[in-house]
């Protein structure tokens, strides 16, 4: 008996507000005073969703505008960093070649004796002939 007790308690609140929900829609589309407000109703309605159509077309534009300016800026700040990357990059190059430079005129000079250094002589070579000897005509 209590589920048929909760049942009762459920449905009487339903019925009443689809009762009020009936009657105001009957009150609506049945009589003129109710046709009125209703265009009242759809009226405003229309009037709500324009303005909120022109909201989002603003809003889109700003946005629109914003983007732009956005993809504005950091094209110059792209080019502003391609532009310091070139110069270090050929300030990279000229600090290699000076290097490069002074390296390979390094190894020149070490090569020609100094100028108040006296020249060292550079120990000859005896010809040793172990393996390769000329055989004299009386070996033959």
């Amino acid at each position: 008996m209590s589920d048929h007790n909760q049942d009762n308690n459920n449905s009487l609140p339903t019925f009443l507000s689809g009762l009020i929900f009936g009657a105001a829609l009957t009150y609506l589309f049945a009589t003129k005073s109710g046709q009125k407000l209703k265009e009242q109703f759809l009226k405003e309605a229309q009037k709500a969703l324009d303005q909120i159509g022109e909201d989002l077309n603003e809003v889109k534009e700003d946005v629109g505008a914003k983007v732009e300016k956005g993809k504005q800026e950091i094209s110059q700040k792209v080019e502003q960093v391609e532009k310091v990357i070139d110069q270090k990059a050929e300030g990279f190059k000229k600090e290699v070649q000076q290097v490069v430079s002074e390296v390979s005129q390094g190894s020149h000079q070490a090569n020609q004796p100094a100028p108040n250094q006296p020249q060292q002589q550079q120990p000859q070579k005896k010809h040793s002939r172990f393996f390769f000897r000329k055989r004299h005509s009386s070996e033959s």
